[in-house]
């Protein structure tokens, strides 16, 4: 008892001096700003180029296949995020491209990017590699659709394009 009320007595005199500094200099810290308006344009132009992006695959790859493995999906609707995991290697032939998630509801792009800006994560179940896109959706959100394109390892496949567009749905539980 003696050494936690030691602890809580040193964690007080330090705690106390901080916080009073902190409110000392309130206005200092809140006039930081954490993302410059030069910041803001580079997220918008970014996930403009990715519009533009899916827009081409979508065009080049008009039908989509269902995944035989789904992707992991888990979504928190209580605070509006998720994750979506995808294989990096399907079919042992077939390797991701890119990957994105759209809200079905207002048809936005709320996750997209490329192999090498996927999380990796390797997924002991299946010992599958899985790449993971964080995601953010609006309240309005029900049902998302993850899709990922995979193009074939084999150079004479590439050549003869066959990538292929795989798409899953999920529906959120609130």
């Amino acid at each position: 008892d003696d050494k936690n009320n030691d602890i809580t007595k040193m964690c007080q005199s330090l705690a106390e001096p901080l916080a009073e500094c902190l409110q000392k200099e309130r206005k200092y810290y809140e006039s930081l700003d954490i993302y410059t308006e030069e910041d803001e344009k580079d997220i918008e132009n970014l996930k403009k180029s990715w519009i533009d992006v899916i827009k081409e695959v979508e065009v080049c790859h008009p039908t989509t296949k269902a995944f035989t493995t789904a992707p992991i999906m888990e979504m928190r609707p209580q605070n509006r995020t998720g994750m979506a995991g995808f294989d990096y290697t399907i079919e042992e032939e077939m390797k991701i491209v890119l990957a994105y998630v759209r809200d079905n509801d207002t048809g936005e792009i709320v996750a997209a990017g490329s192999a090498e800006d996927l999380w990796e994560y390797n997924n002991d179940d299946d010992g599958n590699k899985k790449g993971i896109l964080r995601l953010s959706f609006g309240p309005e959100c029900k049902s998302v659709t993850a899709y990922a394109l995979y193009q074939s390892k084999n150079e004479d496949d590439k050549n003869n394009n066959n990538d292929i567009l795989y798409k899953y749905v999920t529906h959120l539980s609130s």
